[in-house]
């Protein structure tokens, strides 16, 4: 009769045992789901945050490709024209000479 006593009285506790990982583990998954949902949402502001960084860093890029394709072809016509004003000064004086 004893041993019947002791059998139930394990298996009561396996089960209560059972019960309370179970509520333990529901517990825990409850906390990490809401975690998870804070995390996430913060994760989303940040990915938003940097994609417009990303945004803003290609736009300057653009621009100062712009600027400096600009800048080359003033200073081209800079360099072109200052070898023109040399051949015209040259025949000048050349001319003045004569």
């Amino acid at each position: 009769m004893e041993k019947e006593k002791n059998k139930m009285t394990m298996e009561k506790l396996a089960e209560m045992t059972q019960q309370g990982f179970k509520a333990l583990e529901d517990g825990l998954e409850n906390k990490v789901g809401g975690l998870e949902n804070r995390m996430d949402g913060k994760f989303n502001k940040l990915l938003t945050g940097q994609d417009q960084i990303l945004k803003r860093l290609e736009d300057l890029e653009a621009d100062n490709t712009i600027d400096v394709s600009a800048h080359r072809r003033q200073e081209d016509k800079l360099e072109n024209h200052e070898e023109r004003i040399i051949v015209v000064e040259e025949k000048l004086e050349i001319d003045s000479v004569v």
